[in-house]
């Protein structure tokens, strides 16, 4: 890597935008558009260059080098691959700046393009800039003549002002002169590698924006001139391949068949309703099936046009032979996986590990989804099968709406009581006997306090006859499974989830989508959701567990601030995003798509240790 110029002296600007340029061979256009940056109208300091040389011969990398600029120049060099999506992808995660500006190496910008782009993307918020460009009949010379623009302006030809987008709505997204905020980029997959030679890797990249949300705007103030250059000859057969390529993973049907144990009301269930609710916006046919008869969720999944089959794991490859899928999505492992590793038809493989003690070796020939980063230190290699989705929820339903007073009256709640909860299943791991201290104490130390947990299992009765033995049980409200787990959650006042072990903690993500700050065990899924102090509390002990609770019961703490942190944390976790991210993995097991995946981030310390029983 090679660097040139510096921070513009004095400038005192702060650094918003990197500018991306790949190259391949265009020296002299590269070294005149880097020039014409260097007379925008905007503090220098704004913004940052970097030049992509995709192994060009022709001295690119050492002009860049050579020239003294008045911003921050950087210069990467790469052996030749013919991969534009490659090439822009290192420039990307170089980038510093929060917006990242793509143009093509033959552009040259007038005196306002950057700012243009900034000010759209503040007015705008986040969204994709679909810039506009003219083209040239013949470049302007070398180098950079001072009257460049009216010698632009006398050779303008063509003017392209993006259009709409048939997939999108909106302009498309074309890397001759486009923006979008980096961390976007990064969120969707950057772009796919896949694509070679000429074409189509931008409007892909500009497709997965689309489908995380933004806005799509454009404008004529962001104009850049196009200079001529020679085409390639291969480039009409490299356009129609990577054509045929966007046009298979991102429009064509795929029938996935998502393979459950049970269907209750749980979280991983939850989950796959979600999944489907999400995956249906990206032209996916899913069925569902499940071991043993489904418990619940009867109306929700037909309502989403999936049909739910109750299969026994022996009956998989008679029901593929007449319903043929695309994808196995395998989400209960020790149930299916047997069956699935017996079936020899051509199937593609995806596997979610939702709980803590999921485990796959070897893994699948295909692709291993973890719910949490905690379970990768639990899973055999090779790692790189492994991609890291975390959970989401549904930022819509999980929202206040103004129904906890009426839903504390429906449960017989005084309106000034302080109410605590969560939602799980009353077994082992979650709501276990040695956690039901936790409620039982509050209970006992707080005259004023409920208890409100939702759920179902095995232990419930054993909560419900210790509360009793405890003088508590009228305050210890335990509805059952509930569909308006939201509405339940409206009406507590913190959310408290006592629970063994825990991979990820849907009902936490939840909670704090509700606002309401959550106290839980720092383990590996609490650890990774809730900001320790900010939107609520991780716990090293049964007993700092029950005195963090008391605290928030009689005021130590501003709730109401740690609310609306906890509801800003919780937006991170949206089921459409993870949605795009399965849809992302769907591509690569399908299609071949070569996406960048952030590396799996360290194991939190601590998240495997057992909580402590003691105070």
């Amino acid at each position: 890597m090679a660097s040139a110029g510096s921070l513009h002296a004095g400038s005192g600007a702060r650094l918003r935008c990197s500018v991306i340029v790949a190259a391949h061979n265009r020296a002299r256009y590269v070294a005149n558009l880097l020039e014409t940056l260097a007379r925008q109208d905007c503090p220098l300091g704004t913004f940052e260059a970097i030049v992509v040389d995709d192994g060009s011969t022709d001295g690119t990398s050492a002009l860049v080098s050579s020239l003294a600029l008045p911003y921050e120049t950087t210069c990467i060099r790469k052996p030749h691959e013919s991969n534009r999506g490659r090439t822009r992808n290192l420039g990307v995660l170089q980038a510093r700046g929060d917006v990242v500006i793509f143009v093509d190496a033959d552009m040259l910008c007038p005196p306002g393009f950057v700012r243009a782009h900034l000010e759209l993307h503040d007015r705008c918020g986040p969204c994709a800039v679909s810039a506009w460009h003219q083209r040239l009949r013949e470049p302007v010379g070398y180098p950079l003549p001072d009257d460049w623009e009216q010698r632009a302006q006398a050779a303008a030809d063509t003017c392209f002002a993006p259009g709409v987008s048939l997939y999108t709505d909106g302009p498309p997204f074309i890397t001759a002169n486009a923006s979008c905020r980096r961390l976007d980029a990064l969120e969707v997959g950057l772009f796919d590698e896949w694509f070679t030679g000429y074409g189509y890797e931008d409007l892909d990249l500009g497709y997965r924006l689309h489908l995380l949300g933004r806005r799509f705007v454009s404008d004529r103030s962001t104009m850049a001139y196009h200079q001529p250059h020679p085409d390639s000859p291969t480039k009409g057969a490299e356009g129609s391949r990577n054509l045929h390529h966007y046009r298979r993973k991102n429009f064509a049907p795929r029938r996935v068949l998502h393979l459950l144990g049970w269907m209750v009301a749980g979280g991983v269930e939850r989950f796959v309703l979600q999944l489907c609710r999400g995956l249906k916006d990206h032209q996916h046919l899913m069925t569902s099936a499940v071991v043993r008869e489904p418990e619940f969720f009867q109306d929700e999944f037909p309502a989403l046009g999936v049909q739910v089959w109750h299969l026994a794991p022996d009956e998989l490859g008679t029901y593929l032979a007449a319903h043929p899928a695309d994808i196995l999505h395998v989400h209960c492992p020790h149930e299916w996986m047997p069956a699935v590793t017996r079936w020899r038809g051509t199937t593609a493989v995806v596997v979610t590990l939702h709980g803590v003690f999921g485990m796959l070796n070897p893994p699948p020939p295909s692709r291993v989804a973890l719910v949490a980063s905690g379970q990768l230190q639990r899973q055999p290699e090779p790692h790189e099968r492994y991609r890291l989705i975390h959970a989401g929820v549904d930022l819509d339903e999980f929202r206040p709406r103004g129904v906890g007073d009426a839903m504390r009256a429906r449960l017989g709640i005084p309106p000034q009581a302080f109410v605590v909860g969560s939602a799980g299943r009353f077994g082992m791991d979650k709501f276990s006997l040695r956690m039901a201290a936790v409620y039982l104490e509050v209970l006992s130390a707080l005259p004023d306090l409920y208890v409100l947990l939702l759920g179902q299992g095995p232990l419930m009765a054993d909560y419900q006859a210790m509360a009793a033995e405890r003088g508590v049980r009228q305050r210890l409200l335990t509805p059952g499974p509930v569909r308006d787990v939201g509405g339940y959650m409206e009406a507590m006042d913190l959310s408290v989830h006592a629970t063994e072990r825990e991979a990820f903690g849907t009902a936490n993500v939840e909670a704090m989508a509700m606002g309401l700050p959550v106290v839980a065990p720092r383990l590996s899924g609490p650890l990774e959701t809730i900001v320790d102090g900010e939107t609520g509390f991780l716990c090293d002990s049964l007993g700092e567990m029950i005195a963090r609770t008391i605290e928030c019961a009689t005021g130590h703490h501003d709730l109401t601030s740690m609310g609306r942190a906890a509801r800003r944390r919780a937006c991170e976790f949206s089921y459409r995003r993870t949605a795009l991210r399965y849809k992302l993995l769907y591509d690569e097991v399908l299609d071949g798509a070569q996406y960048w995946w952030p590396p799996h981030p360290p194991v939190p310390a601590g998240q495997l240790k057992a909580l402590s029983p003691g105070a």
